[in-house]
């Protein structure tokens, strides 16, 4: 009797630990994006990437504005990733066109989604689209987030970086975009869902409510694309009260989980915007929006901040939330999906 006890004791104990192989800190740690500003190999970043406490980073600020900087920079992490056998790290960056590059020099910088809209080719998109995903690929970058499938504000925080005030324009050329990209070993990722045309604020700096009354419409590009291959998808912060009247796009069981993968039936990945926005620090601290934003149904999250800053996160989270079975089945469910999308990464070494 005891003996069987015993048994079934330790059987559990051997599938706890070898759940995917982590620990609960990191498969914490491998559902975050880490927004990094600084193109040095610091010894926490190090120290995150050693004990697989990332999954990826998140190309931001100045100093990567240079390609051969971001190439390097990328070459130094995924070298000492892969020695401690971690499935290859996700490499995004904003890359879209327009106002908002952040590589502006050693590749080429293309003309704004309004600019393309304007034109209304796809072929001229879909081109766009592939040429500068292979322009990425070559630095060693894997997920761009792009293309932006909002509808066009003239008022709004989006604007030129959407391609029309039309969805049955913007369904065309973001589908172009996607297919442009997809020819390449760069991951498209759609965004904003649910709509950021539907809101005139920046969610960077303000929370942003749904005001417009066609807010259906803003759906409509991001649902037109969603059983499309090789999608991917951001959820912006927004606040929409016809989809939920308490919570943010971000951080809503209703819009991600109930909305997004069970009424919608998408399967690709769900990474949230920076945690770090404004939208969402003027209520949540950090580590309270991380986990609603991961118990809501993302993947992945986007945080900006210093390394320090996020094993901090992760060692606060570990200490109040590793006994949380809702929290923990939520994690092995995005770990499993985020690993297996890891894993068909091609290392550029």
């Amino acid at each position: 009797m005891w003996q069987r006890i015993f048994g079934i004791i330790w059987v559990l104990a051997i599938l706890s630990i070898h759940n995917y192989g982590v620990t609960f800190s990191q498969k914490l740690g491998q559902s975050i994006l880490l927004g990094v500003t600084q193109s040095t190999l610091s010894q926490p970043l190090r120290d995150l990437i050693q004990q697989g406490h990332i999954a990826g980073v998140v190309l931001l600020g100045s100093e990567f504005s240079n390609a051969i900087t971001a190439k390097k920079f990328i070459e130094d992490i995924q070298t000492l990733n892969k020695r401690f056998n971690h499935p290859p790290l996700i490499i995004s960056i904003d890359q879209e066109g327009g106002s908002v590059n952040r590589i502006k020099r050693g590749i080429k910088i293309y003309e704004s989604a309004a600019t393309y809209g304007q034109i209304n080719s796809s072929l001229n998109v879909y081109h766009m689209a592939k040429n500068n995903a292979e322009s990425l690929s070559q630095l060693g970058i894997n997920m761009i987030l792009g293309p932006v499938a909002d509808l066009k504000s003239n008022q709004g925080y989006i604007n030129t970086r959407a391609f029309s005030n039309n969805y049955s324009q913007t369904q065309s050329l973001v589908s172009a975009y996607v297919s442009g990209v997809s020819t390449t070993d760069v991951h498209p990722v759609i965004k904003h869902f649910p709509g950021h045309g539907a809101v005139i604020e920046d969610t960077h700096t303000q929370s942003a409510v749904v005001s417009d009354q066609d807010w259906e419409l803003h759906l409509r590009p991001f649902i037109y694309m969603l059983n499309k291959p090789q999608v991917n998808i951001m959820i912006s912060h927004i606040t929409n009260h016809h989809l939920d009247t308490q919570n943010p796009s971000s951080l809503s069981k209703k819009i991600i989980t109930k909305l997004l993968k069970n009424t919608l039936n998408f399967k690709g990945l769900i990474i949230s915007d920076d945690l770090n926005m404004s939208a969402i620090t003027t209520t949540y601290s950090l580590t309270a929006a991380t986990k609603k934003a991961l118990l809501a149904g993302n993947h992945l999250v986007i945080i900006s901040a210093a390394p320090q800053r996020l094993q901090t996160l992760i060692h606060t989270l570990n200490k109040h939330s590793a006994n949380n079975p809702a929290f923990n089945q939520q994690l092995d469910q995005a770990i499993k999906k985020t690993r297996a999308f890891r894993r068909t990464i091609s290392l550029k070494l």
